[in-house]
């Protein structure tokens, strides 16, 4: 019978695996006999990755040429969810999995290997805990990638314990927090390795309560929070997309918090939300210069590419941006961001309300108020300042972000119609918004500067988007239109 087996997993490189490895923290464990040496996993998903869409991880493990195999499950939609059961055949056993995940039609997936993990393992016993050690690699159809991760595991009730051992490891040696064993052999099977990770959709049930929503909606943020921080750290081009979707998942789990701060203690919230904004307040600035730098300044660049003054002015945007960059960094240490990601860890299993409700009874209530104050920040569109325009911009995004986590509870043509205005609405007011900032920017640099061909870069700079602006004051006249002829799609 497969028993439920929580487990924390943390991923290191090759330096942090063996400083781990030769710690007098391990040394304190005693080895589990029978459970070191070599051990093999293969990972099964159909040819659209259509369980890990559904945040379901499988697994067939075995340790050595013959020794027994167990299968093992994962699944977001229960708490701590994630099992363990001996296995007599060599594949999976797909009635187990549909037994553990009601509602999914495994069989329609055309399940088949995506990734096979070759691994040398040693394993400690920590009271009820069990801290297993794992080195090797990945083979997928995309290629190979080595693997150096630590998966942290035991009863439910040693919960707590894991996460102080969590803790401790990060404090040990350089770690980041993965959501599950599988999550770097499914990025590289999907070819997503080193590429900045976006938000997945998330498929609701209308049977599940608001607080089980809500739980896999941080566990969600929570991903695309800490998926980026390589990209965040390195140093390549993917660095700018991987701020950029970090801080796109500081934004979605916020936004999240209020959407179902109803089911919240205050002290809950308040925790959560302060982390958050902390992180949030080292990403903002950054990402403001990027989009400065290249949707403001980039294409005036490309029209005088030898112009003194703008040349002048990208290297004194990108030097600071530099600046905004390590300090960021600082908050994305190693121990530091480990701690962080799993204080959102904790908070998103024991942190969420369990209360009973219908989620479609919440979920048209919460969209009918975030829509009502959209449309009333939304009057006289035409007379709206920046200020104003900013103001329903915000709203407009966090009704995106409503709209998207609940989205799966109401399929159809009309939904799919509101959302995309929405989202032409909100990427219009954004492009107005660069311009408003760009001009304050640009007048500050012309104050505190006697440069002549600086002077001439920032009007050149100013006179090119004064143009722009009015067409896309035009084209926001439109969106606002176009979108308060769209009808609820909750209702």
């Amino acid at each position: 019978m497969p028993f439920c087996r929580p487990a924390i997993t943390l991923s290191l490189d090759s330096k942090g695996f063996h400083k781990l490895g030769d710690s007098l923290f391990l040394k304190a464990f005693p080895p589990v006999p029978g459970e070191e040496g070599e051990r093999t996993t293969l990972r099964y998903d159909g040819p659209q990755f259509q369980l890990a869409a559904l945040g379901v991880g499988l697994a067939v493990s075995s340790q050595g040429e013959k020794g027994a195999k167990r299968q093992i499950v994962s699944a977001e939609t229960v708490r701590f969810g994630r099992w363990e059961s001996p296995l007599a055949s060599d594949g999976p056993d797909i009635a187990l999995l549909e037994s553990l995940c009601p509602g999914l039609d495994a069989g329609a997936f055309d399940l088949a290997v995506v990734a096979s993990e070759s691994l040398n393992v040693r394993t400690y016993q920590a009271g009820e805990a069990r801290i297993c050690l794992e080195c090797g690699e990945s083979a997928t159809q995309s290629g190979l990638a080595p693997l150096f991760r630590v998966v942290i595991s035991g009863p439910v009730r040693s919960w707590s314990r894991l996460l102080r051992l969590a803790r401790l490891i990060g404090q040990t040696a350089a770690c980041d927090l993965l959501q599950s064993e599988g999550e770097p052999s499914l990025i590289l099977a999907q070819g997503l390795a080193g590429c900045a990770r976006k938000s997945r959709r998330l498929i609701l049930q209308k049977k599940e309560t608001p607080g089980l929503a809500l739980r896999r909606i941080a566990r969600m943020g929570l991903e695309q929070i800490a998926a980026n921080r390589p990209l965040v750290m390195s140093q390549g081009e993917e660095t700018i997309e991987g701020v950029h979707q970090m801080r796109v998942g500081v934004r979605r789990l916020r936004s999240a918090l209020s959407l179902f701060r109803p089911l919240l203690t205050p002290e809950d919230s308040q925790r959560v939300l302060s982390e958050l904004k902390e992180l949030g307040s080292r990403l903002g600035p950054m990402r403001d210069r990027d989009v400065f730098l290249g949707a403001i300044l980039g294409p005036v660049r490309l029209l005088a590419p030898e112009h003194e003054g703008l040349e002048a002015l990208e290297e004194q945007l990108s030097a600071e941006r530099g600046g905004m960059l390590e300090q960021a960094r600082q908050a994305l240490e190693p121990g530091r961001f480990a701690s962080f990601t799993l204080d959102l860890l904790e908070w998103s299993e024991n942190g969420t309300t369990s209360a009973k409700g219908d989620l479609v009874d919440f979920a048209n209530a919460a969209l009918d108020k975030r829509h009502s104050k959209l449309m009333k920040s939304g009057r006289d569109f035409e007379r709206l300042d920046a200020l104003k325009r900013h103001a329903l911009r915000i709203r407009g995004k966090k009704m995106r972000y409503a709209g998207e986590f609940l989205q799966s509870l109401y399929p159809g043509a009309k939904t799919k119609r509101y959302l995309e205005s929405l989202t032409g609405l909100v990427d219009v007011l954004g492009h107005l918004n660069d311009i408003a900032v760009a001009r304050r920017v640009l007048e500050e640099r012309r104050e505190t500067s006697a440069d002549t061909a600086l002077h001439h870069g920032i009007g050149f700079a100013e006179g090119w988007h004064a143009g722009r602006a009015g067409l896309l004051e035009e084209q926001a006249l439109a969106a606002w239109e176009d979108f308060r002829r769209q009808e609820k799609f909750w209702r």
